[in-house]
């Protein structure tokens, strides 16, 4: 199943055909009524990993600036200011944070759900030039994480994530 959810995810993005991508939708809707697998798929030269049910790139495919403009708004955030932390409640699976990808930011993600939460460290992985550093602590439920890199692909300077996920 994950194989044809992937299969039908890419092949939706690739189409440019109206009809081709509705038939793609419904038969993607189909399977998503009997699971909803984890897929990675690459789309704009960024790579996600997400569950099948994910519509980032779908609507990123519909609507060609959304979540596009972030990368520009903390560009210049960071320039005004000298340097930009950026908390995302409600992180999903941390694609605001590699959409506004900024050589010397901070980030603090939060995402309560854990499925989600436990997709931001490959996501950040998989757009990232240099390996992340992890140290965990636990506290009454809490899971903290941070993650260190020197810069996003394409980047230089350095980039320290941190990421809160709470499991309740």
């Amino acid at each position: 199943m994950k194989f044809l959810s992937q299969f039908l995810y890419q092949q939706a993005l690739a189409t440019s055909s109206k009809l081709y991508y509705k038939i793609l939708l419904r038969l993607r809707g189909i399977l998503l009524r009997l699971c909803d697998p984890l897929i990675t798929t690459t789309f704009r030269g960024y790579t996600l990993t997400m569950p099948s049910s994910h519509t980032i790139f779908l609507n990123q495919k519909l609507y060609p600036f959304y979540d596009m403009r972030l990368q520009t708004l903390a560009q210049y955030l960071c320039a005004k200011d000298g340097r930009l932390a950026m908390v995302d409640v409600g992180a999903n699976i941390g694609d605001t944070a590699v959409f506004s990808q900024v050589d010397g930011a901070s980030y603090l993600l939060i995402e309560g759900e854990q499925t989600y939460a436990a997709l931001i460290p490959a996501n950040l992985r998989a757009n990232l030039s240099a390996p992340l550093s992890q140290h965990t602590s636990t506290q009454n439920l809490e899971c903290m994480t941070t993650w260190t890199t020197s810069g996003f692909a394409g980047g230089g300077g350095t980039i320290n994530s941190s990421i809160f996920a709470r499991h309740f």
